[in-house]
């Protein structure tokens, strides 16, 4: 029996250790969670020993409870029932701990499955990573050979633009050439005109000595109406008279006296007709030879207007065959020009896309290069040269501001200079718009005029060769304005070369990039520390790719969007173009008088001659400018050799690079050898510098580490210490099973609070971590900063260095070309002075190799900004500029239709005008004429009177007096005028005496000289006020007035007024 107890203690005893040593592998388990294979295999275990234990305790009872039915002994059974119950509790507290430590378990379990899914997640991530990064270095391959091809595409575009530019120049040429012919085609239509202006002279002469003899007649023949009316009258008294001599021959005895009076007035009065009719013969036959020469004049006129007209028409057919060859060569030339104009764009286009991808492959390589440089950088060099870095950086951040600011001026500059050229432009076009309303204006009121007058016909051809030259002026300017965009497109060719030299400089730092990196090599080693930086900024390559990728989509849209506006444009023009021919069919339905058009025609005249002027003035600047452009060509070609030769010396100092490179590593072991150079020393002082920062940093970080570690040995101490405190408790609750429960409680206070210390040592550990995480982010960020701002730094420099060449280059370019002739001797120190500069920049680029390559992104990207930039302001500018010239062209035409619209309301009054004045002028012809009759008559009625009266006399036996000859002058002389008083002549006396009749006589005769003088003065006054009323039409009063005056001249010859 008590071998059986014993037994079955023994193996209760094993059981509790195995249970025991379970739990403690689970504790351990739980303190350093290193496997979780494990952890799960240890809770499974801890579970299987409980289950054990109980099972052993129950075949446990009944063994004993089957002892106590064999055995009787009372004191064997106490003490086998105290041990039993001991060992119940013993059971019942491992049971309760077995439970908690399930519990735990449980909550191991899903911590560890939830680990395991970070790791598994964390092991995905990393294989997209690296699959990534094979991707990004298979797109860097594609990359660098589309490289390739874009630069031979780039290479052939430079070729086709070359031979395009070889076409332009031809075409240039044979431009001059017709211009040239143009000009002696307008010489010889100046000729023409100025003989078709002699030509007119001449008819208007014609013309006006044909209205004067026209004139003349009229007057003739009224004068020879007057001396047949005086000749018709004498002829009747001659009748009259010799009547009377027969009634006196019947009473010869008692009128003998009064026959010799007779006869001697018969004599005298045959006189009178003889010499009378001599003057009239004499009259006529001036009259006839005056006719016959007009005759002839007027025929010669005629032929020499017919010869005129003859070549008036061969001018205008050869004028019309000339303008139709000049309209198809300019159709041509035009068509051509488009169409080179389109190849351009295109070409333009495909070069400013190439450009755009040559700058993204750059910045990307760049980026690259910047990710190779980054890794190959260390730590150490960060923290020293940060504050340096910000300095420099500081000081060239206000040079780069400064260069803006003097890029900005030059753009301003030049911007301005577009705008006066515009302007100039604009100014051009606007006189061309009005010289061409003036001419077809011109055009259409000779075309009314021609059908009424052949003078008009003569005009017209004037200003259709007016219009011509016009148009002559008008090709040229088309010409001028070509040569402003051939030599916008030479600057444009200028700036294109100095980008290939900007790219041939950056061609040479790659060159030189290599061998740097054959020089970095010895920093490998930090290369693989920085790898996971590398995959990050390889992320940060993307995230650039694809903002420079939507960059490149913006800028494709923003190009559409311009040409979708310069489309617009363009049809806007044409609709333009379209109203303007509108109004000017409009405007060609106005009247015109011919003394505006000749004016107006003087006025153009002028301007042809100022504008011709200005053609001369800026066709010397033309020559002047090629000159000085094939001179500055020829500075490029020499510039351009002697690139060629420092690219020669350049690849010998890369050899001589190469074999310092090796002089370094060896410099590099012993820092202070004497036979170094002075420049191998200073590389050597900055590699030393490098170092020691980089090795102050690494002490840093290696203090920060052993501060941790000892931290993290610290909590080690601790959980043995708290171990070693467990294994010690349950060794002593074997010794002393009666004190288990005061230990169990003890224990599990300090249980308790060493877990309490675990989770505050945990969560030390995780903000320790957490921080340490910070740090490196932190650290990364600066070395990024730095980074960059060595990039800047490095560009700066170089932007600065390439600035300042540039500038020198620009300047001496200028000078070059503002100088007709270049000494020989100035030339050989432009040479030496670039030989100088070629190898001191070769010297300082050595120095600085270590330093160019970070500088190419950054400054690519400060050029592609100003460039846009730039290319903004401009943009805008030009649409303001076009803005305003559009309001300039409404306001212009707004003006234009008011002023037209008032000198047609002039004309139009100046017109009714003399309408008024021409019917007042002719009302007051038709009252003359009928106050002229209504005298005739009266005249006629005194003739009856006084003949009646002489009747009466002579049939008196009474003397005839004498002064009845001077009442018959009188009489006559009453014919065209208007007596104020009525005379009445009393026949009541039958035989009145001799003295009342002469009295009568003389009477009658001063009351007449008195009406011919009132008559004449009133007729005089009435024509002077007519004159002062009159308008510019007053020819036919200043006709009135001459035709009175020399009628007055004739009467008073004839008849002695």
């Amino acid at each position: 029996m008590k071998q059986q107890l014993e037994l079955t203690l023994r193996a209760l005893d094993m059981e509790l250790r195995t249970v025991k040593n379970n739990l403690n592998q689970v504790k351990e388990q739980i303190n350093s969670v290193d496997d979780l294979d494990d952890l799960t295999q240890s809770s499974e275990t801890a579970s299987e020993g409980c289950e054990l234990l109980y099972s052993n305790y129950k075949n446990s009872m009944l063994l004993i409870e089957q002892l106590g039915m064999e055995c009787k002994d009372s004191v064997s059974l106490l003490k086998i029932q105290d041990a039993v119950l001991s060992y119940e509790r013993l059971l019942e507290l491992k049971k309760s701990h077995c439970d908690v430590l399930n519990g735990k378990i449980k909550k191991m379990e899903n911590k560890v499955s939830g680990l395991q899914k970070e790791l598994s997640e964390t092991k995905e991530v990393k294989s997209q990573l690296e699959h990534q990064k094979v991707e990004w270095e298979q797109e860097l391959c594609s990359l660098r050979f589309t490289l390739k091809q874009e630069e031979e595409k780039r290479r052939n575009a430079d070729m086709l633009y070359e031979k395009i530019r070889e076409q332009l120049r031809r075409k240039e040429e044979q431009y001059g050439k017709e211009v040239e012919m143009k000009q002696q085609l307008e010489l010889t239509l100046r000729a023409l005109d100025m003989e078709l202006r002699t030509v007119k002279n001449n008819l208007n002469q014609v013309i006006e000595e044909r209205n004067d003899i026209q004139k003349q007649l009229s007057r003739e023949q009224n004068a020879r109406i007057l001396q047949d009316g005086i000749l018709t009258n004498h002829l009747s008294k001659q009748k009259e008279i010799e009547m009377a001599n027969k009634e006196m021959n019947s009473e010869v005895s008692e009128c003998r006296e009064k026959e010799e009076n007779l006869l001697r007035r018969n004599h005298m009065l045959q006189d009178e007709i003889a010499l009378l009719k001599l003057e009239i013969d004499t009259i006529k036959k001036q009259n006839q030879e005056k006719e016959n020469k007009y005759f002839e004049d007027i025929e010669i006129v005629k032929e020499k207007n017919d010869d005129l007209q003859k070549t008036i028409k061969l001018n205008e057919e050869t004028l019309a065959k000339t303008i139709l060859q000049y309209s198809g060569q300019l159709n041509v030339l035009t068509a051509e020009n488009t169409m080179l104009k389109s190849k351009l764009e295109s070409e333009k286009q495909n070069k400013d896309r190439l450009e755009a991808e040559v700058e993204s492959y750059h910045s990307r390589l760049a980026a690259a290069i910047q990710d190779r440089e980054q890794s190959q950088t260390s730590k150490r060099d960060l923290e020293l040269a940060f504050q340096r870095a910000k300095d420099e950086w500081l000081r060239l951040q206000d040079k780069m501001n400064f260069d803006v600011a003097n890029l900005r001026d030059n753009n301003e500059m030049l911007s301005q200079q577009l705008s006066k050229t515009e302007s100039k432009f604009n100014s051009l076009e606007t006189e061309l718009h009005h010289t061409r309303d003036a001419l077809r204006e011109k055009a259409l009121v000779l075309e009314r005029v021609q059908r009424d007058l052949s003078q008009a016909q003569g005009q017209k051809k004037e200003i259709e060769h007016m219009y011509q030259s016009e148009q002559g002026k008008v090709n040229k300017y088309m010409g001028k304005q070509e040569s402003l965009e051939e030599r916008l497109s030479q600057l444009q060719s200028e700036n294109l070369l100095l980008r290939q030299q900007l790219d041939d400089a950056q061609n040479k730092v790659d060159s030189k990039e290599k061998t740097v990196i054959n020089i970095q090599g010895q920093f490998q080693d930090i290369v693989k520390r920085l790898q996971a930086e590398s995959e990050r900024q390889g992320l940060m390559l993307e995230e650039r790719n694809k903002e420079l990728t939507s960059e490149c989509n913006h800028l494709k849209e923003r190009l559409y969007q311009y040409e979708n506006e310069k489309a617009e444009r363009e049809a806007v023009v044409r609709q333009l173009q379209q109203e303007l021919a509108d109004t000017l069919k409009k405007q060609s339905m106005s009247e015109a008088s011919l003394e505006v058009t000749s004016r107006y025609r003087a006025n153009l005249e002028d301007e042809a001659q100022d504008l011709k002027k200005k053609l001369c003035q800026i066709t010397s600047q033309l020559q002047e400018a090629q000159d000085r452009h094939t001179e500055a060509v020829k500075c490029t070609e020499k510039t351009q050799d002697h690139v060629q030769k420092l690219e020669i010396e350049n690849a010998k100092l890369k050899v001589t690079v190469k074999k310092q490179v090796g002089k370094i590593e060896q410099l590099q072991k012993n820092l202070l050898s004497t036979g170094s150079s002075e420049d191998e020393k200073e590389q050597l002082k900055k590699l030393t510098e490098l170092k020691q920062s980089l090795e102050s940093s690494l002490d840093q970080e290696m203090k920060k580490n052993d501060e941790l570690e000892k931290e993290l040995t610290g909590f080690k101490e601790l959980l043995k210490m708290t171990r070693r405190k467990l294994n010690e408790y349950e060794s002593g609750e074997f010794n002393s099973p009666g004190d288990l429960k005061t230990n169990q409680i003890e224990m599990d206070i300090q249980i308790n609070l060493l877990k309490h210390k675990i989770d505050d040592l945990t969560a030390k550990l995780e903000t320790a971590s957490s921080k340490c995480l910070h740090l490196d982010t932190k650290n990364q960020v600066l070395q990024q900063e730095l980074l960059s701002m060595k990039v800047m730094q490095k560009k700066c420099k170089k932007l600065e260095k390439n600035k300042s060449k540039l500038e020198q280059e620009v300047v001496n370019l200028k000078s070059h070309i503002e100088m007709n002739t270049v000494e020989h001797s100035q030339v050989e120190q432009y040479k030496r002075e670039i030989e100088e500069r070629a190898r001191q920049e070769l010297v300082e680029k050595l120095k600085e190799v270590n330093l160019f390559l970070q500088a190419q992104a950054a400054s690519q990207e400060n050029l592609e900004q100003l460039w846009e930039n730039n290319y903004a302001s401009i943009r805008s500018q030009m649409e303001l500029r076009i803005k305003d010239l559009e309001s300039e062209l409404s306001k212009m035409k707004s003006f234009q239709e008011y002023s037209d619209k008032t000198e047609l309301e002039k004309y139009k009054q100046l017109y009714l005008e003399e309408v008024k004045l021409g019917k007042s002028l002719a009302n007051k012809l038709n009252k003359t004429n009928e106050r002229l009759a209504e005298i005739s008559a009266k005249l006629l009625v005194e003739k009856e009177q006084n003949r009646s009266l002489l009747h009466t006399l002579t049939t008196r036996p009474v003397l005839e007096p004498p002064c009845a000859r001077n009442l018959n002058n009188g009489l006559m002389f009453n014919r065209n005028l208007t007596p104020r008083e009525n005379l009445v002549i009393s026949t009541s006396s039958p035989r009145p005496s001799n003295d009342s009749i002469e009295t009568y006589l003389t009477k009658m005769q001063q009351e007449l000289q008195k009406n011919i003088s009132r008559e004449l003065a009133e007729a005089a006054a009435e024509f002077e006020s007519g004159i002062c009323r009159t308008s510019p039409l007053g020819s036919t009063d200043d006709l009135v007035l001459k035709t009175s005056q020399e009628y007055v001249q004739i009467l008073k010859k004839n008849y002695m007024l």
